[in-house]
């Protein structure tokens, strides 16, 4: 706080949050906003506090999206600098890899297995979704790839049929290629949701919750689903697995994500301006 060895400090995640100015003269502050968290964690007044006076604390916000702007200007009472940084994601891994998957109907989730929102998801997924689409389609199957689950998630998983866990995978682009719909039953926690454009950039469309999808709901997205209640997420699952088919779908989810979510077409120095 006191040192003048900086040029520049970017705060990240909530845990960073300045509880005094950090304001100075000789250097600019900036928070990295995943998201607007007071509106995903309602409860939490400390956040909303601290939120709501960020323009006293800090010079800056980066944003995920120019609706979390426009909330973070609309909501501090002191005015606050942002800019719009989109999420982005790398570019094809293996660009010769076909875009139309075998017919199938294999479904991925991505997503660190230590994390407790990416647990509640799944659980609520296999509780509330799986075996409802196993009844509709019998060739249906889950995967589940994310890093360091426990042997505890590891045994309860083994109680649900058609469910195959891949841990610690090392390239997640043959899983994406090959499945043909991933999703991301998130119902609570914040951050940058890097699998949906990371799933949408080879060809794999994504069915999500609203929360899942937090920082990608400025606009409509070609491949993306947003489905919220139990009954909405089945009906989507479905349809989505009837359409699995489709090349031209799958192509144009690519080439939407290609054109918008790559790291060259997100990072654009002269407009970030934090100069």
């Amino acid at each position: 706080l006191q040192s003048d060895d900086y040029d520049c400090i970017m705060l990240d995640t909530l845990q960073c949050y300045p509880e005094v100015s950090w304001k100075n003269p000789g250097r600019s502050t900036w928070l990295n906003a995943h998201n607007v968290d007071s509106i995903l964690n309602p409860n939490d007044h400390r956040v909303l506090a601290l939120e709501t006076n960020l323009g006293s604390l800090i010079d800056g916000v980066v944003c995920c999206t120019e609706s979390d702007e426009e909330r973070f200007q609309s909501m501090n009472g002191s005015p606050i600098a942002t800019v719009c940084w989109p999420n982005g994601t790398d570019e094809l891994r293996q660009s010769n890899a076909p875009i139309n998957p075998p017919n199938n109907s294999e479904v991925l989730f991505v997503g660190s297995l230590n994390y407790p929102p990416n647990v509640e998801g799944i659980r609520w997924y296999l509780n509330s979704v799986h075996l409802d689409i196993i009844e509709a389609n019998d060739q249906y199957t889950l995967t589940i790839a994310g890093r360091n689950p426990s042997e505890e998630f590891l045994k309860e998983m083994e109680q649900f049929p058609k469910v195959n866990i891949v841990p610690n995978a090392p390239d997640l682009s043959e899983l994406y290629f090959k499945h043909c719909t991933s999703i991301v039953p998130l119902l609570s926690g914040s951050g940058s949701r890097l699998k949906i454009p990371e799933s949408l950039i080879h060809g794999c469309p994504v069915l999500s919750t609203s929360i899942g999808a937090e920082g990608y709901l400025s606009q409509p997205i070609p491949g993306l689903t947003l489905a919220d209640s139990q009954q909405h997420f089945k009906d989507s699952l479905k349809l989505m697995l009837n359409a699995s088919k489709d090349g031209l779908k799958r192509e144009e989810a690519c080439q939407h994500a290609r054109a918008h979510f790559t790291w060259a077409a997100t990072i654009q120095p002269g407009k970030i301006g934090l100069d």
